[in-house]
């Protein structure tokens, strides 16, 4: 059986996941939900210093979703 990158993504959910933007920001959280744009919704987010409860990102302007390990 071939697995596609949205059933990995969907491995994701609810776990804590380290997301690199194409402007070089970094997103720290915990990957809620998604949609086939790759439109991410994450919550208890950290960008740098600041933290936000819930936070959507836009799917193009990801460059890679990962596992986080701290």
């Amino acid at each position: 059986m071939t697995k596609r990158p949205l059933d990995t993504l969907e491995q994701l959910r609810e776990k804590m996941v380290f997301i690199k933007l194409k402007n070089s920001k970094e997103i720290i959280g915990n990957l809620k939900a998604f949609d086939l744009y790759l439109n991410i919704w994450v919550s208890d987010a950290e960008i740098g210093k600041e933290k936000s409860p819930d936070m959507l990102i836009r799917g193009d302007t990801i460059l890679y979703i990962s596992l986080y390990t701290p």
